[in-house]
Protein backbone atom coordinates (compact mmCIF):
# COMPACT_ATOMS: atom_id res chain seq x y z
CA UNK A 1 0.00 0.00 0.00
CA UNK A 2 1.19 3.66 -1.09
CA UNK A 3 1.74 6.47 1.07
CA UNK A 4 1.53 10.26 0.51
CA UNK A 5 4.98 12.66 1.20
CA UNK A 6 3.72 15.32 0.59
CA UNK A 7 4.96 18.10 2.60
CA UNK A 8 1.36 18.21 4.46
CA UNK A 9 0.69 15.53 7.00
CA UNK A 10 -3.22 14.85 5.91
CA UNK A 11 -5.96 16.11 4.38
CA UNK A 12 -9.55 16.35 4.15
CA UNK A 13 -9.86 13.72 1.35
CA UNK A 14 -10.33 10.24 0.87
CA UNK A 15 -6.37 8.96 0.59
CA UNK A 16 -5.57 5.66 2.21
CA UNK A 17 -4.13 5.69 5.60
CA UNK A 18 -5.93 8.58 6.53
CA UNK A 19 -2.97 9.97 4.97
CA UNK A 20 0.44 9.96 5.96
CA UNK A 21 0.83 13.17 4.03
CA UNK A 22 4.32 13.84 4.89
CA UNK A 23 5.08 15.54 6.27
CA UNK A 24 7.23 16.23 9.18
CA UNK A 25 9.63 18.74 8.84
CA UNK A 26 12.48 20.54 11.04
CA UNK A 27 11.29 23.91 12.32
CA UNK A 28 14.05 24.63 14.07
CA UNK A 29 16.92 22.99 12.06
CA UNK A 30 15.54 22.88 8.39
CA UNK A 31 16.44 26.19 6.70
CA UNK A 32 13.37 27.48 4.84
CA UNK A 33 14.69 30.02 2.47
CA UNK A 34 14.02 29.85 -1.62
CA UNK A 35 16.61 27.96 -3.89
CA UNK A 36 18.12 24.61 -3.76
CA UNK A 37 19.92 25.97 -0.60
CA UNK A 38 19.00 23.36 2.38
CA UNK A 39 21.39 23.23 5.12
CA UNK A 40 20.57 23.74 9.07
CA UNK A 41 22.93 24.19 11.44
CA UNK A 42 22.20 20.96 12.92
CA UNK A 43 23.56 18.89 10.53
CA UNK A 44 20.65 17.06 9.18
CA UNK A 45 18.26 18.51 6.15
CA UNK A 46 14.58 17.89 5.30
CA UNK A 47 14.08 15.86 1.81
CA UNK A 48 11.15 14.74 0.07
CA UNK A 49 10.00 11.63 2.07
CA UNK A 50 12.25 12.08 5.13
CA UNK A 51 15.79 13.64 5.93
CA UNK A 52 19.42 13.20 4.89
CA UNK A 53 22.52 13.62 6.18
CA UNK A 54 25.43 15.43 4.59
CA UNK A 55 27.92 14.48 6.02
CA UNK A 56 27.42 10.53 6.50
CA UNK A 57 26.15 11.12 2.24
CA UNK A 58 22.57 8.90 3.69
CA UNK A 59 19.21 9.50 3.03
CA UNK A 60 16.55 8.28 5.33
CA UNK A 61 13.22 8.31 3.44
CA UNK A 62 9.81 6.76 3.93
CA UNK A 63 9.49 3.90 1.50
CA UNK A 64 6.96 2.48 -1.05
CA UNK A 65 6.04 -0.63 1.08
CA UNK A 66 5.12 0.92 4.64
CA UNK A 67 8.78 1.75 5.84
CA UNK A 68 12.00 3.33 6.04
CA UNK A 69 14.75 2.92 3.65
CA UNK A 70 18.43 4.56 4.37
CA UNK A 71 20.32 5.32 1.04
CA UNK A 72 23.78 5.56 0.17
CA UNK A 73 23.20 8.77 -1.47
CA UNK A 74 26.59 7.76 -3.65
CA UNK A 75 24.64 5.24 -5.59
CA UNK A 76 20.76 5.33 -4.12
CA UNK A 77 21.49 1.64 -3.13
CA UNK A 78 19.71 0.77 0.25
CA UNK A 79 21.91 0.37 3.30
CA UNK A 80 19.17 -0.69 4.86
CA UNK A 81 15.39 -1.00 5.44
CA UNK A 82 12.95 -1.31 8.22
CA UNK A 83 9.35 -1.46 8.85
CA UNK A 84 9.50 -0.55 12.43
CA UNK A 85 9.00 3.10 11.31
CA UNK A 86 7.35 4.71 8.75
CA UNK A 87 8.54 8.09 8.73
CA UNK A 88 11.74 9.87 10.26
CA UNK A 89 11.28 13.07 11.53
CA UNK A 90 14.32 13.45 12.49
CA UNK A 91 18.41 12.66 13.42
CA UNK A 92 20.01 13.07 16.57
CA UNK A 93 23.71 12.02 16.82
CA UNK A 94 23.60 7.86 16.10
CA UNK A 95 19.84 8.07 16.24
CA UNK A 96 16.98 8.92 14.10
CA UNK A 97 13.88 9.72 15.22
CA UNK A 98 11.14 8.19 13.55
CA UNK A 99 6.74 7.98 13.70
CA UNK A 100 6.20 4.28 13.66
CA UNK A 101 3.07 2.63 12.59
CA UNK A 102 0.20 3.57 14.03
CA UNK A 103 -1.26 0.13 14.67
CA UNK A 104 -4.25 -0.40 17.32
CA UNK A 105 -3.55 2.54 18.87
CA UNK A 106 -6.17 5.06 19.33
CA UNK A 107 -6.82 7.91 16.62
CA UNK A 108 -5.44 10.82 19.01
CA UNK A 109 -1.65 8.88 19.59
CA UNK A 110 1.29 9.04 17.65
CA UNK A 111 3.45 6.27 18.08
CA UNK A 112 7.58 6.98 18.41
CA UNK A 113 10.22 4.93 17.87
CA UNK A 114 14.47 5.35 18.26
CA UNK A 115 16.32 3.42 15.71
CA UNK A 116 20.15 3.39 15.10
CA UNK A 117 21.05 5.17 12.27
CA UNK A 118 23.77 2.95 11.38
CA UNK A 119 21.81 -0.33 11.22
CA UNK A 120 17.87 0.41 11.46
CA UNK A 121 17.75 -1.22 14.57
CA UNK A 122 16.27 -0.48 17.50
CA UNK A 123 18.23 2.08 19.39
CA UNK A 124 15.44 2.52 22.51
CA UNK A 125 12.41 1.97 23.84
CA UNK A 126 9.10 3.09 21.73
CA UNK A 127 7.27 6.20 23.27
CA UNK A 128 3.73 7.86 22.61
CA UNK A 129 2.67 10.87 22.62
CA UNK A 130 -1.50 11.23 23.17
CA UNK A 131 -3.11 14.71 21.24
CA UNK A 132 -5.99 15.77 22.14
CA UNK A 133 -8.73 13.44 22.20
CA UNK A 134 -10.07 15.03 18.88
CA UNK A 135 -7.29 14.72 16.76
CA UNK A 136 -6.48 12.00 14.26
CA UNK A 137 -2.46 12.27 13.57
CA UNK A 138 -3.00 10.02 10.99
CA UNK A 139 -5.70 12.30 9.03
CA UNK A 140 -9.41 10.84 7.55
CA UNK A 141 -12.01 12.22 6.51
CA UNK A 142 -12.95 15.79 7.61
CA UNK A 143 -9.72 15.84 9.63
CA UNK A 144 -5.89 17.56 9.42
CA UNK A 145 -2.80 17.32 11.08
CA UNK A 146 0.21 18.76 10.34
CA UNK A 147 3.70 19.44 12.34
CA UNK A 148 7.28 20.34 12.44
CA UNK A 149 10.23 18.15 14.03
CA UNK A 150 13.34 18.96 16.11
CA UNK A 151 15.34 18.12 18.16
CA UNK A 152 16.45 20.18 21.60
CA UNK A 153 18.12 18.46 24.33
CA UNK A 154 17.25 15.47 23.92
CA UNK A 155 13.57 16.19 23.61
CA UNK A 156 11.83 16.11 20.15
CA UNK A 157 9.68 19.05 19.84
CA UNK A 158 6.79 18.99 18.00
CA UNK A 159 4.60 22.06 16.74
CA UNK A 160 1.35 21.07 15.53
CA UNK A 161 -1.68 22.39 13.56
CA UNK A 162 -5.28 20.48 13.35
CA UNK A 163 -8.43 20.91 12.27
CA UNK A 164 -11.61 19.02 11.67
CA UNK A 165 -13.88 20.10 9.20
CA UNK A 166 -17.04 18.27 9.00
CA UNK A 167 -18.87 20.24 6.52
CA UNK A 168 -21.16 18.79 4.34
CA UNK A 169 -20.37 15.24 5.28
CA UNK A 170 -22.63 15.18 8.50
CA UNK A 171 -26.00 14.27 8.20
CA UNK A 172 -28.83 17.23 7.93
CA UNK A 173 -30.90 16.22 10.79
CA UNK A 174 -27.61 16.23 13.18
CA UNK A 175 -26.29 19.75 11.35
CA UNK A 176 -27.61 21.80 13.93
CA UNK A 177 -26.67 19.60 16.91
CA UNK A 178 -23.36 19.39 15.66
CA UNK A 179 -22.48 23.00 14.22
CA UNK A 180 -20.71 24.17 17.05
CA UNK A 181 -18.29 21.10 17.02
CA UNK A 182 -18.40 20.41 13.38
CA UNK A 183 -15.69 23.11 12.23
CA UNK A 184 -12.53 23.19 14.82
CA UNK A 185 -8.83 24.54 14.57
CA UNK A 186 -6.44 24.00 17.22
CA UNK A 187 -2.72 24.35 17.59
CA UNK A 188 -0.09 23.86 20.21
CA UNK A 189 3.79 22.07 21.17
CA UNK A 190 4.43 18.56 22.02
CA UNK A 191 7.56 17.65 23.97
CA UNK A 192 8.63 13.81 24.34
CA UNK A 193 11.49 13.40 26.13
CA UNK A 194 13.56 10.44 24.50
CA UNK A 195 15.55 9.14 27.49
CA UNK A 196 12.50 9.40 30.00
CA UNK A 197 9.67 8.90 27.94
CA UNK A 198 7.89 11.91 29.26
CA UNK A 199 5.64 13.82 27.52
CA UNK A 200 4.11 17.56 27.90
CA UNK A 201 1.25 18.71 25.21
CA UNK A 202 -0.08 22.20 24.99
CA UNK A 203 -2.93 23.91 22.52
CA UNK A 204 -2.31 27.14 22.30
CA UNK A 205 -3.80 30.09 23.27
CA UNK A 206 -3.74 31.59 20.43
CA UNK A 207 -3.77 29.28 17.15
CA UNK A 208 -0.56 29.82 15.36
CA UNK A 209 0.56 27.88 12.41
CA UNK A 210 3.57 26.21 12.37
CA UNK A 211 6.56 27.37 10.20
CA UNK A 212 7.05 24.93 7.94
CA UNK A 213 8.96 25.01 4.56
CA UNK A 214 7.95 25.29 0.89
CA UNK A 215 8.22 22.60 -1.69
CA UNK A 216 11.56 23.19 -4.07
CA UNK A 217 12.23 22.84 -6.78
CA UNK A 218 15.31 21.09 -5.66
CA UNK A 219 17.06 20.47 -2.40
CA UNK A 220 21.20 20.54 -2.47
CA UNK A 221 22.78 17.76 0.08
CA UNK A 222 26.53 17.63 0.20
CA UNK A 223 27.39 17.51 -3.63
CA UNK A 224 23.77 15.69 -4.38
CA UNK A 225 20.91 17.48 -5.71
CA UNK A 226 17.55 15.94 -5.11
CA UNK A 227 14.40 16.06 -6.05
CA UNK A 228 10.80 14.71 -6.21
CA UNK A 229 8.82 13.37 -9.69
CA UNK A 230 5.84 11.90 -9.86
CA UNK A 231 3.33 9.81 -12.15
CA UNK A 232 0.05 8.34 -12.09
CA UNK A 233 -1.90 5.25 -12.11
CA UNK A 234 -5.24 4.41 -12.76
CA UNK A 235 -7.00 1.35 -11.83
CA UNK A 236 -10.33 -0.37 -12.24
CA UNK A 237 -13.01 1.10 -9.20
CA UNK A 238 -11.68 4.68 -10.19
CA UNK A 239 -8.46 4.93 -7.83
CA UNK A 240 -5.49 6.06 -8.46
CA UNK A 241 -2.37 5.53 -7.32
CA UNK A 242 0.18 8.40 -7.58
CA UNK A 243 3.74 6.62 -7.55
CA UNK A 244 6.39 9.30 -6.53
CA UNK A 245 10.56 8.76 -7.00
CA UNK A 246 13.55 10.52 -5.32
CA UNK A 247 15.97 11.89 -8.05
CA UNK A 248 19.55 12.51 -7.45
CA UNK A 249 21.98 14.17 -9.71
CA UNK A 250 25.65 15.52 -9.69
CA UNK A 251 25.02 19.44 -8.52
CA UNK A 252 27.77 20.73 -10.52
CA UNK A 253 27.68 18.96 -13.52
CA UNK A 254 23.89 18.10 -13.61
CA UNK A 255 24.59 14.09 -14.19
CA UNK A 256 21.72 11.78 -12.94
CA UNK A 257 22.85 9.51 -10.81
CA UNK A 258 20.13 7.44 -9.25
CA UNK A 259 16.13 7.21 -8.57
CA UNK A 260 15.06 5.68 -5.72
CA UNK A 261 10.99 4.86 -5.15
CA UNK A 262 9.64 6.37 -2.04
CA UNK A 263 6.21 6.47 -0.47
CA UNK A 264 3.01 7.50 -2.55
CA UNK A 265 -1.12 8.46 -2.09
CA UNK A 266 -3.79 5.99 -2.87
CA UNK A 267 -6.53 7.66 -3.93
CA UNK A 268 -10.30 6.69 -3.41
CA UNK A 269 -12.97 7.50 -5.69
CA UNK A 270 -15.10 10.44 -4.52
CA UNK A 271 -18.97 8.33 -4.54
CA UNK A 272 -18.03 5.19 -2.51
CA UNK A 273 -20.35 2.40 -2.33
CA UNK A 274 -22.83 2.52 0.94
CA UNK A 275 -21.70 6.46 1.80
CA UNK A 276 -23.88 9.40 1.87
CA UNK A 277 -22.69 13.28 1.36
CA UNK A 278 -19.20 12.47 0.88
CA UNK A 279 -17.07 15.30 0.06
CA UNK A 280 -15.25 15.61 -3.73
CA UNK A 281 -11.81 13.88 -3.87
CA UNK A 282 -9.30 16.61 -3.09
CA UNK A 283 -5.66 15.75 -3.24
CA UNK A 284 -3.21 16.95 -0.80
CA UNK A 285 -2.16 20.83 -0.86
CA UNK A 286 1.07 20.94 -2.29
CA UNK A 287 4.02 22.93 -0.31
Amino acid sequence: MLRSILYRHSAIAYVTCATLSVALVAFKTANAEEGGANAPAAGWVVIPGGIADPQAGIAYVSNATEGVDALDMTNGKPIWDTKLAVYPMALDGQRIIAKAPHGQSKPNVMNVVILDAASGQRAGESRQINFPDWIAVDGGIGLKFDFAASIEDNNLWLAWLAERQFAGIIEKKAEAAAASTAHRVDSGTAQLNLETGGVEVNTDSVLRVPKLPRAKPYYDVGDKRLNMTESTEDVPGGIRLIHRQLNARDARSGKPLWRHEIAGDVILPANLPATAEKPPVQAAPRR
